[in-house]
């Protein structure tokens, strides 16, 4: 609410010069801290999924990468570690690709 409401129940409260304002009476409104406090509870478990999230799709990136560098190895015939080299031999006596 503004400080001064010009009419109850009519204050119009809209962005304007960085401030919300009512855009009858042009009055700013006004802010309790209980708010800020209230905003902070509810949007703290969203910030810290985030967090969460951020950290799971670098974790997932890294895998991407190195799940591309070994399709990568397979095709071009490299070894890979933790891949046997008798299997490369076997895909191709076998004609697998």
């Amino acid at each position: 609410m503004t400080e001064k409401v010009c009419k109850p129940g009519e204050c119009l409260p809209k962005e304007y010069d960085g401030m919300y304002r009512c855009m009858v009476c042009f009055k700013p409104f006004v802010q309790a801290e209980e708010e800020d406090v209230m905003n902070q509870l509810q949007v703290a478990p969203a910030i810290a999924r985030i967090a969460e999230l951020e950290t799971e799709n670098t974790t997932l990136k890294q895998k991407l990468e190195a799940l591309k560098a070994i399709v990568s190895a397979v095709r071009n015939k490299e070894p890979v570690e933790g891949y046997p080299a008798a299997m490369l031999d076997m895909e191709d006596r076998h004609g697998y690709s």
